[in-house]
């Protein structure tokens, strides 16, 4: 989409789980299968601009923290986080472990990382309980 806007931009994905496929990959320039943990770890470039979506609640706390510390420091422009504020349990899914929900991000601790909030909204969870979690959008601007 934004390439057919005629914006010049080069679009990086990373995904941890080798299986998972998604028709709106097309959009991407490159798509590194790997654990993001891994990639930061050794990626030299910086990005105007970073999407977390749905990938913060993951990790454990401490891994939760090297990920957003890193992803800070490769951010020349603009962060965008969005993950779950309230309690939502998740197993695996659809044969997916990577899914597992492993912390759940406070609204407080999220802002020690300079991350605003610019959304917030109840949405239906897929399990049985809670029926509805409170998901945020934060961003950190340069």
């Amino acid at each position: 989409m934004i390439k057919k806007r005629g914006i010049n931009a080069k679009i990086t994905g990373v995904e941890i789980w080798k299986n998972y496929r998604n028709q709106k990959w097309e959009c991407y320039d490159e798509i590194v299968i790997e654990d993001i943990r891994d990639y930061l770890k050794k990626v030299k470039k910086k990005y105007d601009i970073v999407l977390l979506i749905d990938v913060l609640e993951h990790f454990s706390q401490e891994d939760g923290i090297q990920v957003l510390k890193s992803l800070i420091k490769i951010t020349k422009k603009l962060l965008v986080v969005s993950t779950p504020v309230r309690k939502y349990p998740q197993g695996s899914w659809r044969g997916n472990p990577h899914e597992e929900h492993k912390y759940i991000w406070s609204e407080k601790k999220l802002s020690t990382f300079g991350l605003k909030n610019i959304y917030s909204a109840w949405i239906p969870t897929f399990t049985f309980w809670p029926p509805i979690t409170k998901l945020g959008i934060y961003v950190l601007e340069r």
